[in-house]
């Protein structure tokens, strides 16, 4: 385990051959999550087992610098401000892990202001509605980034809608299932369908999210259940559009194809283009379905689309935003 008082360390198991000095800078990239706090990492080359109780990305780079502590190497990240959400909560004298760093970042990707009655509500909401806060508390965030107060009698109704699919939820209303399309044209066909019956004019609490426009992220979110072997795949599109621009970015598409299973692709522009980063809670593996995703990002390289090709743990992402995406913040205001 790490330190305390080094909350943006890494303790790793460096073998002698892996020549490391007190005070030297090193790039060091997380290949995956082995157990618990346990992480398989990358470091001049060589692959190294280290612990840490941060929530690292897979897949990503951290530059870090060398120190000892106790007799063991330990990584300290340096991180850029903007994400050191662990070390802004401790100045400002909020808890650190669980449901409140969850909550502050999901307002602060949502563009809210942070305060602690608006804290202090959306713990009372995951507490009352039995919502995890990892996976939920983005949601609540966006309902009140649209006016929706936590509050309301059918709140629990709209989050069934919103997170439709998972199965540790309970369903709302019974969506149609389609069948799976087969071409292009087809599943074009399904989506406007689909589109269309999210705006129609049935009053239920999805049409009312949709037709409520955020300060400055408006979101809208399409259910849907298609037909997918002997059983179906449910889940949602989320697209969020923006002021001035014409096509919705990030599109984020959720799976749950049964047993627990989860998956999300993420669908943002880039400076050079379209990227598309794919996160998983498959407990068995990703390694049984490596043809499907070597024919998904041959298709999606055809349409200029790059693919990570790091499948990630779902557990780094909100279901909106990618784990990057936290604006930095000077202060907590704890006066409203």
């Amino acid at each position: 385990m790490i330190p305390r008082e080094q909350p943006l360390s890494i303790q790793i198991s460096a073998r002698p051959e892996v020549k490391l000095r007190p005070g030297e800078s090193v790039a060091l990239t997380v290949i995956k999550r082995i157990q618990g706090n346990k992480w398989a990492v990358g470091l001049k080359g060589r692959v190294l087992s280290a612990s840490s109780d941060l929530e690292l990305m897979p897949g990503r780079s951290y530059q870090a610098s060398v120190s000892r502590s106790g007799g063991k190497l330990v990584l300290r990240l340096q991180e850029p401000a903007g994400s050191s959400l662990r070390e802004l909560l401790r100045r400002e004298g909020l808890q650190t892990g669980g449901a409140t760093e969850q909550v502050v970042a999901s307002l602060l990707r949502s563009g809210l202001g942070i305060k602690e009655k608006t804290i202090s509500q959306l713990l009372e909401a995951l507490k009352r509605l039995k919502l995890e806060p990892r996976r939920h508390s983005r949601l609540l965030a966006i309902l009140l980034d649209k006016k929706i107060a936590l509050s309301s009698r059918g709140l629990a109704a709209l989050v069934q809608e919103l997170a439709f699919g998972e199965e540790d939820l309970p369903q709302g209303r019974h969506y149609r299932q389609r069948k799976m399309p087969q071409e292009a044209r087809d599943t074009a066909r399904e989506l406007k369908t689909l589109l269309n019956a999210a705006d129609s004019s049935a009053q239920n609490p999805l049409q009312l999210f949709n037709h409520l426009k955020g300060g400055g992220q408006n979101w809208i979110v399409i259910p849907y259940c298609f037909a997918w072997g002997q059983g179906q795949i449910r889940g949602t599109i989320r697209l969020r559009f923006q002021p001035g621009r014409q096509e919705p970015d990030p599109l984020v598409l959720s799976a749950h194809p049964g047993g627990g299973e989860r998956w999300f692709f993420h669908l943002h522009r880039t400076p050079r283009g379209r990227s598309l980063q794919i996160f998983s809670n498959r407990q068995a593996g990703v390694e049984g379905l490596a043809p499907s995703l070597r024919e998904l990002k041959t298709k999606l390289h055809n349409l200029a689309v790059e693919v990570d090709d790091t499948i990630h743990e779902e557990g780094d992402f909100d279901g909106f935003s990618l784990p990057a995406d936290l604006p930095f913040y000077q202060g907590v205001n704890t006066m409203g």
